[in-house]
């Protein structure tokens, strides 16, 4: 099997389905990988599901369900917040 042959079978999960996120999904699920997707409004992921990605619960969810994770959020306490939380959540610590 060739390289590419394998980073086609390859997970990802995208956090985030803004513009950027959405297009990202959509070009990762067009070239064949298996795609994980997650947002704070759940009906955004409604399209992308139907083009074949898999929804994810929750953020833990997604980072779990791949090796490789895109995040596209809007700013830096976004980020810190959601991916902290699972952070500290993975750790055994607080929320």
């Amino acid at each position: 099997m060739s390289e590419y042959e394998n980073n086609q079978q390859s997970t990802v999960s995208v956090i985030g389905l803004g513009q950027m996120g959405t297009r990202l999904a959509q070009a990762f699920l067009t070239t064949g990988h298996a795609t994980t997707v997650w947002n704070r409004s759940a009906a955004k992921a409604d399209a992308l599901v139907t083009q074949g990605a898999v929804r994810a619960a929750t953020v833990e969810e997604a980072v779990a369900a791949s090796p490789l994770v895109v995040v596209c959020l809007p700013d830096y306490a976004t980020v810190s917040d959601l991916l902290g939380r699972w952070r500290r959540a993975r750790a055994g610590g607080p929320w």
